[in-house]
């Protein structure tokens, strides 16, 4: 049996701003944005 693992290179992009922390992936596309609110900080 081969335990092969294939890893694909995934590059993340952080935009910390005065209202909102933006989070991009790429090559996926996904792409969130969370409020920069004291009930959203952990």
């Amino acid at each position: 049996m081969n335990n092969t693992e294939i890893q694909t290179p995934v590059n993340v992009g952080v935009d910390v701003g005065k209202a909102n922390l933006d989070i991009a992936l790429h090559p996926s596309g996904q792409f969130y944005t969370i409020p920069n609110t004291e009930a959203h900080v952990r």
